[in-house]
């Protein structure tokens, strides 16, 4: 329980300390989380305009760099940005007239070519043969889950042959502390989402994205294996199917059903995506908890 605090109070510290102050933003500088920012037209922000979770509108000058997060960037006519333009999963609607002094980077590394096929896509004059309810699409999402799901046996399949004593003590954590590992699974997570948001703001902490999300992954992946195993452990199974295999079989079918759950929409979908946090919190805090299988936490 020491070293479960030790964890819990060393990530709140690095995200308290990650945050940037009112005294570090500067009063030059415009920071919004969940609400719109607006530079008007004759507006001079001497500062960076930084906006998280909601869309920027810029028809103004704009002295440092403009990044939008989760929202999106508009540079009207009369736009002018002496930084970078950077935007992250939003769309850019970028004036002809608009003026960026420095590069318009977006997620995908030409963010001007993907607004223009955005404005393509949108507009009402054109169709595509595969629609949000087509049939193709529905076949293709569950091929995509079929094979999701043979992948996720596959490989819980060789963690377990190849590393058993590992599989065991992840099962016995989640099953002796399946609270702790809750927690610190979330924690956890919302510390990597936190560190991807703040490596967002410029534009070099990009490079790092990849490297966070694959090793986020293989613990969830490892950890993914124990709660499967343990899921299926209780699970009334018949006699010829009991056994660690058996069981890690059952339970990664059992969490599978999840993805169906969210394609069907509705309340369903809802459903679907807080099972699939908190089993997804509790493989990670497994994992984390037991050094990656290496040691059993809780007994």
């Amino acid at each position: 329980m020491n070293k479960l605090l030790t964890l819990c109070t060393t990530l709140l510290v690095l995200a308290c300390i990650s945050l940037p102050s009112p005294s570090e933003a500067g009063d030059l500088d415009r920071v919004a989380i969940g609400h719109e920012v607006k530079v008007l037209t004759g507006e001079d922000v001497a500062g960076d305009v930084v906006v998280i979770g909601a869309d920027a509108d810029v028809d103004g000058r704009v002295r440092g760099d403009v990044v939008v997060i989760g929202g999106r960037l508009t540079l009207g006519p009369n736009a002018t940005v002496d930084g970078d333009a950077v935007h992250v999963l939003g769309a850019l609607h970028q004036a002809d007239a608009a003026k960026v002094a420095g590069s318009t980077v977006g997620v995908d590394g030409n963010v001007d070519a993907a607004a223009r096929i955005l404005e393509k896509a949108e507009s009402p004059r054109r169709t595509t043969g595969i629609g949000e309810h087509s049939t193709a699409l529905k076949v293709g999402r569950v091929v995509g889950w079929a094979a999701s799901s043979v992948c996720l046996v596959v490989l819980g399949l060789l963690f377990l042959s190849t590393w058993p004593e590992r599989s065991r003590n992840l099962r016995r954590t989640v099953e002796a502390s399946p609270g702790a590992s809750l927690l610190v699974g979330g924690l956890v997570t919302a510390g990597l989402f936190l560190l991807l948001i703040l490596l967002g703001l410029t534009i070099v902490g990009f490079l790092a994205w990849p490297l966070i999300l694959l090793a986020t992954s293989v613990v969830w992946l490892v950890g993914l294996t124990g709660v499967c195993e343990a899921l299926g452990d209780r699970l009334p199974l018949p006699e010829s199917m009991r056994g660690r295999a058996g069981s890690l079989v059952a339970g990664a079918l059992a969490f599978s059903l999840l993805g169906l759950l969210w394609m069907a929409g509705g309340p369903a979908t809802a459903l679907a995506g807080l099972g699939l946090l908190m089993v997804g919190s509790a493989s990670v805090g497994a994992a984390v908890l037991s050094g990656l299988g290496g040691h059993p936490f809780g007994r």
